[in-house]
């Protein structure tokens, strides 16, 4: 292997490590997701930084048949920077289907099926918080 062969190695390996100053720590989160104190499966937990100018990934984690979920980075990395987070839902099952001919018997729109209340489905409605601190956090989330 020639001078040149070993400085493009070097180079690559280092730019995959990522510049100095830029690695983010991140602590393990986990924690579970119910509804009237029944687990709620296949939900997407999603964490958004409070703090604008955070340069957080996006993080989420997916609940299990009880309940359970892990955050992870989009990356596949399990854990989550520390810092104040907004926490919201988001189902990843398609809503039961509905009849729509019923809805033309002036019913109205259909009623909404998700099992998620719309107040926990966006950001900027959530009530949910939590604080992950360099060492980690649990958060349960129980929602009505």
């Amino acid at each position: 292997m020639n001078a040149r062969s070993v400085f493009l190695v070097a180079l690559t390996l280092i730019a995959g490590c990522g510049a100095p100053g830029i690695d983010v720590k991140i602590a393990p989160v986990t924690g579970s997701v119910t509804k009237d104190g029944k687990p709620l499966t296949d939900v997407k937990v999603i964490f958004e930084s409070k703090d604008p100018a955070s340069k957080a990934p996006m993080l989420f984690g997916l609940t299990n048949a009880e309940g359970k979920y892990e955050i992870q980075t989009s990356s596949g990395e399990k854990g989550a920077p520390a810092g104040l987070y907004k926490v919201y839902l988001a189902e990843t099952k398609a809503p039961a289907e509905f009849d729509y001919s019923s809805a033309n018997k002036g019913g109205g729109p259909p009623k909404s099926t998700s099992l998620i209340p719309a107040n926990y489905q966006s950001p900027s409605t959530t009530e949910l918080s939590v604080d992950v601190t360099a060492t980690g956090a649990t958060y349960d989330i129980s929602i009505k």
